[in-house]
C-alpha cells in the first residue's frame, strides 16, 4: 500500500455501530481496516461490473434461469460459449 492519506467521513449512527462492532469482535483490529476492506471489496465488484464478459455471463446465467431447464455445465463450456457469443457481435 502506498502513503497513507487522512479524510474524514459521516456515517450514520447505525453504521458506525456495525464498524465498531466489527471491531469489538476481533474481526478487524481498527476502523480503518473496515473501511479499507469495504474499499476494496466495492471496487472489485465495480470493476466486475465493468467487465464485457462478466456482463455476458450475467446475460446467460438470467437466460438459463428463465428458461426453466437445468443441465450439468462445466465452468469451462459457459466461459467458452460466452466468448463465441461476444466475439460474434463485434
Amino acid at each position: 500500500m502506498g502513503k497513507l492519506e487522512r479524510i474524514t467521513v459521516g456515517l450514520p449512527a447505525e453504521q458506525m455501530a456495525l464498524l465498531r462492532q466489527a471491531v469489538q469482535t476481533g474481526h478487524y483490529e481498527t476502523e480503518d481496516d473496515v473501511i479499507a476492506e469495504a474499499l476494496l471489496e466495492w471496487h472489485a465488484r465495480n470493476m466486475a461490473a465493468l467487465d464485457p464478459l462478466a456482463l455476458r455471463l450475467g446475460d446467460l446465467w438470467d437466460a438459463g434461469k428463465a428458461d426453466g431447464t437445468t443441465a450439468p455445465y462445466s465452468l469451462a463450456e459457459v466461459l467458452d460459449q460466452a466468448r463465441r457469443n461476444d466475439g460474434s457481435r463485434s
